[in-house]
């Protein structure tokens, strides 16, 4: 029996994970109220087609109904701050669809988290299993929302990739194993405080039995107040010799090896710089705690990976230039692991950043950027804070990105290369990281 059949079920959020929810919500023969504070919602039409089976709120949130209701799903895209209802009252009730889903599944769910490189580590994860014929299902925030895959043939492995927002809501996730990649300020503007931040990511660890984390990175380290009832093991990935799948770095770039053993070399792979060195060994080590043999088939599968679009991604021009559309590099973080990778030696580096910052300290940027940049083309809402303490004399801002590209289309030479790394959101001036990705690769083939 599932665990809302037949109850009251109010619905927050009217995006795809709220449709996925009302769907799995009716299949569970549930009473179904959806609310969503927006008047008319993207997928308005979508939710309208169930009018005659559930009651639709939009524009506010019903308080009334929500006290009366047996469980309260939230999707990822609601700020609880914003439901009228005591914080203490509405986590009582709170559910999430990734709890619902973990409740449901019967196939091992391993689960991935991170400031940067999730995406990455999770489509390479089910790569590599795929590859060496263990069926696996990647989703969550990359892919299709959970509860769309039960009723589903049943794979061998999901693998989840979950963001801040998602596991804020999660009470216990239950996961085979569980990871914390990295840990870099981001959507502080929605959590309030740094902590409030680690503490999100921290419950991905809540039920876990294995946890695999950066060893580099304390803020990646579970917390004993996630496992104060059960026992779980621990495996690390990072740059000190004390993890135990470790990145090396050199002239040549990286490797990854362990204390018996190398595995491959950053000549040997698709993914470049030091950052994708550590999503590797992520990798490496989650097949390791999931008890798999990393064989030649598995580091065969990991050379092969060619990487997500909008990630590092090389855009092929005829100008000699080489351009790189890192439009998902939507914090500091990330921005600042491409722009490491890409300094290219004796040549120029321009760098077009800029967007919505969500509450991000820059003073690191800077610095990175003012060492290793020679010009910054920013633009976007936050722009003047995101270039406020770079050097002036690298720093042009503009309105569009496609004056950006304009302009540095005029200066840059062969060997040179262009960088969009936003270290910003796009949803000032795009839909999502996608369509400013898309339009910065359609803006190059326009000038080609």
């Amino acid at each position: 029996m599932r665990l809302i059949e037949h109850k009251t079920v109010v619905i927050l959020g009217a995006g795809l994970t709220g449709l996925s929810m009302l769907r799995f919500c009716l299949e569970s023969h549930a009473s179904v109220t959806v609310m969503d504070s927006r008047q008319a919602p993207p997928l308005l039409k979508e939710f309208e087609a169930y009018q005659h089976d559930v009651e639709l709120i939009f524009g506010a949130f019903n308080k009334s109904l929500l006290t009366d209701a047996d469980y309260i799903l939230v999707s990822p895209g609601v700020d609880l701050n914003n439901v009228p209802m005591a914080r203490d009252e509405l986590e009582a009730k709170m559910l999430s669809d990734i709890e619902l889903f973990v409740f449901e599944a019967t196939a091992p769910v391993v689960a991935v988290t991170g400031s940067n490189g999730k995406s990455t580590v999770c489509d390479a994860l089910g790569f590599v299993l795929n590859t060496i014929n263990r069926k696996t299902v990647v989703a969550g925030n990359i892919g299709v929302p959970v509860l769309d895959l039960l009723g589903k043939d049943i794979p061998e492995f999901y693998v989840l990739e979950l963001s801040s927002f998602q596991l804020d809501l999660v009470k216990s996730l239950k996961a085979k194993v569980a990871c914390i990649l990295n840990v870099t300020e981001d959507h502080l503007d929605r959590h309030g405080s740094m902590a409030a931040y680690v503490n999100a990511k921290q419950k991905i660890y809540q039920g876990s039995e294995l946890c695999v984390y950066n060893f580099n990175d304390p803020l990646t380290k579970p917390r004993l107040e996630s496992h104060s009832s059960r026992k779980y093991s621990e495996l690390t990935f990072g740059f000190d010799q004390n993890a135990d799948i470790r990145v090396v770095l050199s002239e040549q770039g990286f490797s990854v090896n362990s204390e018996s053993r190398m595995y491959l070399s950053e000549a040997e792979t698709k993914l470049k710089g030091a950052h994708n060195g550590l999503n590797i060994a992520a990798i490496l080590a989650i097949l390791s705690a999931l008890e798999l043999p990393v064989d030649q088939d598995a580091i065969s599968a990991i050379k092969n990976y060619s990487g997500l679009a909008h990630r590092c991604q090389e855009v092929e021009t005829n100008d000699g230039v080489l351009w790189v559309n890192d439009s998902k590099a939507t914090n500091v973080g990330s921005a600042i692991s491409a722009i490491q990778s890409y300094r290219p030696k004796g040549k120029t580096l321009f760098l077009i950043a800029g967007g919505d910052l969500k509450g991000a300290d820059c003073f690191d940027f800077s610095i990175v950027v003012n060492e290793n940049v020679d010009q910054i083309w920013a633009f976007g809402k936050d722009a003047e804070i995101l270039t406020a303490a770079i050097d002036k004399n690298k720093v042009h801002r503009v309105s569009l990105l496609s004056e950006a590209v304009s302009g540095i289309k005029q200066s840059a030479k062969p060997g040179d290369c262009v960088l969009l790394s936003p270290a910003c959101a796009s949803t000032d001036m795009y839909r999502n990281y996608e369509e400013r990705g898309s339009h910065f690769v359609q803006l190059l083939k326009e000038a080609s």
